[in-house]
């Protein structure tokens, strides 16, 4: 809620954060992709080291019951604090791919998650200082 509206209460924020580091096996999927996208929209400084570890190894455990969407918006997430090494996020990229090529043309996303999935896309690429995108080409246009 106080990520919706915009209201970055650090008292908030630091109490979750403590939770969320000392049990995020206790996350089910939807409060891991709510803790961390809450983080990169609102509190996006001093965000500590051991939630988004914590929160992304938790992700990476759940990757089946996450929705496309989800892993999207903690890929994002963790891109926009910027804590996130581009090896730890090839599980994400991959069951994005894996999904979409097992599909069969019904691997359907909003705006707002292509966009997010372009830009985190972006990020690898730059940070491998290479031209190849890690996603299939349909999902980069």
């Amino acid at each position: 809620a106080f990520a919706t509206l915009s209201h970055p209460t650090p008292e908030y924020f630091e109490a979750v954060s403590s939770l969320a580091v000392s049990k995020p096996h206790t996350f089910i999927a939807q409060e891991l992709c709510n803790t961390i996208w809450s983080y990169a929209t609102v509190y996006h400084y001093n965000v500590d080291s051991q939630l988004t570890n914590g929160i992304l190894q938790e992700a990476i455990q759940k990757l089946e019951s996450l929705a496309s969407e989800q892993i999207i918006i903690i890929l994002w997430s963790m891109v926009v604090l910027n804590s996130i090494d581009t090896e730890s996020a090839v599980p994400l990229f991959s069951e994005i791919s894996k999904r979409y090529y097992s599909s069969q043309n019904t691997f359907q996303l909003s705006r707002k998650s292509l966009s997010q999935l372009h830009q985190a896309s972006l990020w690898y690429s730059e940070e491998h200082h290479s031209n190849e995108s890690i996603l299939p080409i349909e999902l980069r246009e």
